[in-house]
């Protein structure tokens, strides 16, 4: 196999990894294997993913750049895309199965609980870059203006990691989310130098 060939195989096998942990949730549902508390089983496993994919979204540059992997750019998108997919999942098994679409309930819970807050933020930050990421849009806003809109991934993703972060924290395990943030930090300072070294 010739180097295009793998890298489009490569590129093949990342966008089908996307869709692996929403097939692996149907499984587990069909099999009645989602545990003694199945509504937050989900609501964890879709918010988990959408955050692993969010990072995964953030790392893409920096693998190109260092490493000279031109041709994973593209995953990029997919991997934002399938990010605000599984984080649109997170919101819809919590509006109608934690809430069951009671506005009233829903309300209350995003003003008393502070990482319900966090997320609802978080997911309206994203809401634009999925509306935006396709070419059309990219052609209607301009390149500049694009760019500049698409920088609400990162308050997006911190919003996130802080939602999972007090989510964890509210039962004193912490440990994951900060992980996790630890991660976004890093990506974050990699780009700042990299804006450094280019002034």
């Amino acid at each position: 196999m010739n180097s295009k060939r793998l890298q489009k195989a490569l590129r093949g096998a990342l966008y089908i990894l996307n869709f692996a942990p929403g097939i692996v949730l149907a499984g587990r549902f069909l099999l009645h294997d989602l545990g003694p508390n199945p509504i937050e089983e989900v609501l964890l496993y879709s918010g988990f993913w959408a955050l692993v994919l969010l990072l995964c979204t953030l790392s893409i540059s920096p693998l190109v750049k260092i490493f000279a992997l031109g041709w994973l750019m593209p995953t990029r998108k997919w991997f934002g895309l399938g990010a605000f997919f599984y984080a649109t999942c997170h919101l819809l098994f919590y509006l109608a199965l934690d809430q069951e679409l009671n506005l009233d309930w829903i309300v209350e819970d995003v003003l008393d609980r502070w990482f319900i807050f966090l997320g609802s933020g978080a997911f309206l930050l994203l809401l634009p870059l999925a509306l935006t990421s396709n070419k059309m849009m990219l052609r209607r806003l301009g390149a500049k203006t694009w760019q500049k809109l698409h920088l609400l991934i990162y308050p997006g993703t911190f919003l996130a990691l802080l939602h999972f972060y007090f989510k964890k924290a509210a039962k004193n395990d912490d440990q994951e989310p900060l992980i996790y943030l630890g991660i976004f930090v890093l990506l974050i300072a990699w780009r700042l130098l990299r804006k450094l070294k280019r002034k």
